[in-house]
């Protein structure tokens, strides 16, 4: 791994950081954010003079006084017993210890400003002097702790001895120590909100004691766009992923921790390289072009493209989010839920929050772990003996190698490597102000050589109540990234395409260490430097810095309305260098000397500014109404400047190049709207909710620029009907929603002609410099809709121990921007190309259905969960408005066609291969008229094609749709077990129905080239009749390794993604350590995989830059590698 490098310094860092160093720099920077604060409930002063006033009313009125809030259960608080209290400027526990005096109520005032009221239970020494004494000497002490499924602490569960007044209260950590009457007692756990449990002590002295929230508990709150709403409320299709979810996982970003655990939701590695890119598609590909979802992070719409690659693969921005400052991530799927981000939501929405701090005495977390990558899954091509028997073959001759050498270039490129992950966490504050630090550094090496990725991150939340009406807050991050890589995704210039085609005979280095050549083997070859020149000799760094953050102030204007600004800033800076140095070929062409360097910055700044009115009438009738105005502009520039020639292979900078040229962009957009959404309900049982959008673009042209965005749902809670009473169904709601959506994720300038520089022109009889357009203007063209509707309920069972989600969406995208027609005579034609302009003409539909179940269950202290998803996809160009787009090309030919798949693959049907010379001519009666069935030579061993049309010839109109890499189902399993203090968890990821276009293939499958050849189909080649009917001979010709379903693979897979085992020390040696929390635990991630594609490294096979049309591509990809780690969580 290099070291970081700081724009501006001119060499990396003088000194290598040991791991020492580190922790112990990220230590003394958290001691700087240490804060000190006064306790809310003893500074807040409260007043009160009632004669005979009910308990319940004067609850009601300190809660209007302040922020306390009560919890109790009505069967053990008489909140109907008068009382008269007469009390100036007191604090809470002076008023409450008034109002509970000489009764069994006892109370605890938490940090987050509730109260929890239960029974006192009574002392347990005044019982036990009534105890004989021979039972007293049998006593035993058991400890444990009382926690949520999450792992968070019940301070205040009662702790009891069943058929005894025996008991106790947890701690704020959850702790308790109980004095037991009975060694094999039995102990009944309760808490405010969850379902009481019984476990057995058995002889055990340490209990890890889990509830689980009764059906009757508190309501699930889901992050919707500008704002949080109850879960049972929503009538949109929204899934979340909790932080749990993500720290399972030893992963690089957050990305990858939503592979498999959303129905509907495909997540595809584009790249399993460090730093590589993911994409993610929602309900489905709907345009092809940009067809990733909206980012929305803490507020800030953030858009997964990149200010610049410069020559390698463009690293992903989202790779600058530290995922385990993650503490929930929400997916809007459908229309009424996304329809409040109106033009960029037409492909989805993820809202991302991270973590906030939590009132209480400062809590530090630590968690590290390192681990060790390797790749799954191998090539078998031919060694080099085996290699010199096709040469025979394939020339009719021996090879005369000299010292011919038996080189597997796949071993060589290959390597393990290490990845660690070290993620600090300072949380804490009190009533008033909280905060949350965190600090992040990643060191993942690459399984392929000259391949590594780097990140330090830092974030800053904090929050503050300057009084009882007015909060302000803020969000920031800052993040650093160095991404080394290595090209893939090519079979002539990438490292594993090169390694699989080189020759094995050829050394990979010679005694001098200098890189083999064809020549040292006396043969010729006409790729040069080999796979080795790539990943040890090619240089390419990227760097990246991020500011992303907001501030936010909140001011209650009335007790029911309130004011929100958020004012937000996403600053990205990037740069790369390349550098492919000169190399003088043996038996291979010379390599000349080129660089690169590449420098962009991006500013996008945003206010917005939202009123939100939320009222309950006579407690049936519940209003929430939100407005808004926002304002979002982004300014982007960016340098380049390519070189060749250079002095020196030391000398990378470009300024040492003979020949260089620079070229720069200036680009501004902007985004104005204007919102507003509507929910009600009556009686929490029906729900309407309207939203609408007004988007302004400067994307678009005078008249177009504007664009709304309707969506209606509607939900009923039938569960709560008085003729629907079952008694094991805890809930049922039926849900339906309809809206529009837009995408404006286009180029800035597609309505205008633009121009073209330095375009040579003949003038005077002299060839002159100058400008032209070369592309029509349109300033038609306006926002790709998608209109979508979903229909779905949702039903829980058992006390929630069995849930259940369905949905079926019908999602069609309206004028989608395509290539128009324009005869050749208006002259808009580029290097012999002709050029058209962009209009709105494209219609795709997408529809499926999706489920989503979860089964959970407990036991004494054995808890465990599952959830399965699976969603199946129609994806269908329904218009291309008679202009399809068609990528035909000698390695792919990809099509956006009508009746078709987006990216549909595209070519001609093998029927078997031709095995004699009789079959040839009973296909080819005209011959003697020189019309042939396929090819006038084709002789036997030739590729037999299908005729599709019955006209007798095999041509271009014979081609057809082979496959896509759009799957027909998705699907997902997780699983979590817990059991006493172990923890283990597991998480499944399925495609199926898709196809792989192995374009590798067309070179190590081609046997008309001397490249190197994959095994299996050297061994299965046809060599006379009835040898094969699948693999064409050896030297054969005429058309054979044309576009065609030789190519087509089988991208279906089941992928093991994460499975990781955890044990949590008992709190009893926590308390002697003077930690809260010591977790040790071993992972891995990618562990087994089960697929059908017999030539790639990787079925996970996702689209190249993002670019639908080649969606499910196989030139050789980076695969994802597969590891094994170990860590440690620390709580102090």
């Amino acid at each position: 791994m290099k070291n970081i490098r700081f724009r501006g310094w001119p060499s990396p860092l003088p000194f290598k950081m040991s791991l020492k160093m580190k922790l112990t720099t990220i230590l003394l920077i958290v001691s700087l954010f240490k804060i000190q604060a006064n306790s809310y409930s003893q500074n807040t002063k409260i007043t009160l003079n009632h004669d005979q006033i009910s308990i319940g009313d004067v609850f009601k009125e300190i809660e209007g006084k302040s922020d306390f809030r009560f919890l109790y259960k009505n069967k053990e608080v008489d909140i109907n017993r008068k009382v008269s209290i007469h009390v100036t400027k007191e604090n809470i526990y002076d008023i409450l210890n008034q109002l509970f005096k000489e009764t069994t109520v006892k109370y605890e005032v938490l940090d987050n400003r509730q109260i929890v009221l239960t029974q006192q239970l009574q002392n347990n020494i005044k019982h036990m002097k009534s105890i004989p004494f021979g039972v007293l000497k049998q006593q035993t002490t058991i400890n444990g702790s009382v926690k949520d499924v999450n792992g968070i602490p019940l301070p205040g569960a009662n702790v009891v001895e069943k058929g005894t007044t025996n008991g106790v209260t947890a701690d704020f950590d959850g702790n308790f120590s109980l004095e037991l009457i009975e060694k094999n007692a039995v102990l009944e756990i309760s808490y405010i909100g969850y379902s009481t449990k019984e476990i057995s002590v058995d002889g055990q002295s340490d209990l890890t004691i889990i509830l689980e929230e009764s059906a009757a508990g508190l309501e699930e709150v889901v992050v919707v766009g500008y704002g949080t709403q109850r879960k049972r409320e929503v009538t949109g299709a929204i899934s979340s992923i909790s932080s749990d979810a993500i720290t399972q996982q030893t992963i690089t970003g957050f990305d990858q921790a939503m592979a498999g655990r959303v129905a509907g939701v495909q997540v595809s590695q584009n790249s399993g390289a460090p730093g590589g890119s993911t994409s993610i598609r929602v309900r489905g590909i709907g345009t092809p072009g940009n067809s990733e979802p909206l980012y929305v992070i803490d507020g800030i719409p953030v858009f997964n493209s990149n200010s610049g690659g410069g020559g390698g693969t463009p690293p992903s921005p989202l790779n600058t989010l530290n995922p385990n400052d993650i503490e929930s991530i929400e997916i809007l799927k459908d229309a009424a839920s996304g329809a409040i981000y109106g033009s960029r939501a037409a492909n989805g929405v993820v809202i991302i929050t991270t973590k906030k701090g939590k009132a209480g005495v400062p809590k530090l977390n630590l968690d590290y772990s390192i681990g060790m990558q390797s790749k799954e899954k191998n090539f078998d091509i031919l060694d080099g003996p085996t290699y010199q028997q096709y040469i025979t073959e394939f020339s009719g001759a021996a090879p005369n190698f000299t010292n011919p050498a038996n080189t597997n270039y796949i071993d060589e490129i290959f390597q393990s490597a290490t990845i660690q992950n070290m993620n600090l966490n300072v949380n804490g504050g009190n009533e008033v102000s909280k905060y949350s630090l965190s600090l992040g550094y990643l060191d993942q090496g690459g399984i392929i050589r000259g391949s590594a990725f780097e990140r330090l991150s830092l974030r800053v939340n904090t929050s503050h109540d300057v009084s009882k009406r007015f909060r302000i807050g803020n969000n920031f991050s800052v993040s650093r990234s160095i991404n080394n890589q290595t090209q893939e995704n090519s079979v002539f210039n990438a490292a594993i395409g090169r390694a699989v085609i080189q020759p094995p005979v050829i050394p990979a280095r010679n005694e001098d260490g200098s890189i083999g050549q064809p020549g040292d083997v006396g043969t010729s070859f006409i790729r040069s430097g080999g796979p080795l020149y790539v990943t040890d000799e090619r240089f390419y760094e990227a760097e990246q810095f991020r500011f992303l953050g907001n501030v936010f102030a909140e001011y209650d204007i009335f007790e029911d309305l309130t004011y929100r600004l958020n004012l937000g800033g996403d600053y990205l800076s990037s740069g790369s260098n390349l550098f492919s140095p000169s190399f003088k070929g043996s038996g291979s062409p010379d390599i000349l000397s080129t660089g690169q360097r590449y420098d962009s910055k991006e500013w996008i700044w945003l206010a917005e500014h939202t009123l939100n009115y939320n009222k309950s009438f006579n407690d049936n009738h519940n209003l929430d109404v939100l407005v808004g105005f926002t304002q979002q502009k982004s300014s982007f520039s960016s340098q380049s400047t390519s070189a060749t020639n250079f002095a020196s292979n030391d000398l990378i900078a470009v300024g040492t190049a003979a020949e260089r040229i620079g070229t720069g962009n200036l680009v501004d957009w902007s985004l104005m709207s204007y919102l507003g959404r509507v929910n009600y309900n009556f009686m929490s049982k029906y729900f309407i909710s309207a939203s609408v959008r007004r988007d302004g673009s400067s994307k678009f042209g005078p008249g177009n620029k504007w664009g709304v965005f309707p969506a209606f749902s509607a939900g009923w809670q039938i569960a709560d009907e008085e003729f629907f009473k079952v008694d094991f169904i805890d809930e049922l709601k039926l849900r339906a929603s309809w809206g529009q959506l837009g995408n404006q994720e286009i180029g800035n300038f597609n309505y205008l002609a633009l121009l073209f520089p330095n375009a040579g022109y003949g003038f005077g009889g002299n060839v002159g410099s100058g400008s032209f357009s070369a592309q029509p203007a349109n300033t038609n063209i306006t926002w790709e809709t998608a209109e979508q509707t979903d229909i779905g309920f949702d039903l829980s069972l058992l006390n929630k121990k069995v849930t259940l989600s369905v949905d079926y969406f019908n999602k069609q995208q309206i004028d989608i921007l395509l290539p128009g027609t324009l005869p050749f005579a208006y002259g808009f034609i580029v290097n012999g190309v002709p050029q058209f302009p962009t209009v709105n003409a494209g219609i795709v539909r997408n529809k499926g259905l999706e489920f989503d179940l979860g089964i959970k269950g407990f036991k004494d202290d054995f808890s465990w969960s599952v959830n399965a998803n699976l969603a199946t996809l129609n994806n269908n160009v329904e218009s291309d408005n008679g202009s399809p787009i068609i990528s035909d090309g000698e390695s792919l030919s990809v099509r956006f066609q009508e009746g078709l798949p987006i990216g549909v693959f595209y070519g001609y049907k093998v029927d078997g291969v031709f095995q004699t010379q009789a079959e040839i001519n009973a296909l080819n009666p005209d011959a003697v008229n020189g019309v042939y069935y396929q090819a006038s030579n084709t002789s036997p061993g030739d590729f037999r094609f299908k005729d599709l049309n019955g006209d007798g010839i095999v041509n271009s109109e014979d081609q057809t749709a082979l496959g896509s890499g759009v799957p027909d189902f998705t699907y997902g399993l997780t699983a979590n077990i817990n059991y006493k203090d172990f923890d283990f968890s597991m998480s499944w990821q399925g495609v199926q129905g898709n196809e792989i276009f192995a374009n590798i293939l067309q070179q190590a499958g081609d046997f008309t080239k001397p490249d190197n050849k994959f095994t299996t189909l050297y061994e299965n080649a046809w060599r006379g009749e009835g040898t094969s009917n699948t693999v064409p001979a050896i030297g054969s010709g005429n058309g054979n390794y044309r576009n065609s379903d030789y190519y087509i693979q089988d991208g279906s897979f089941l992928r093991l993604r994460s499975l990781q085992i955890g044990y949590s020390i008992p709190n009893n040696l926590l308390e002697t350590m003077k930690l809260s929390n010591l977790r040790i635990y071993v992972g891995g991630q990618n562990l087994l995989t089960f697929d059908n594609y017999e030539y790639g490294l990787d079925p996970e096979v996702g689209a190249n830059s993002g670019n639908a049309l080649e969606n499910g591509v196989d030139r050789g990809r980076y695969p994802i590698p597969r590891t094994i780690s170990i860590g440690v969580n620390i709580g102090f």
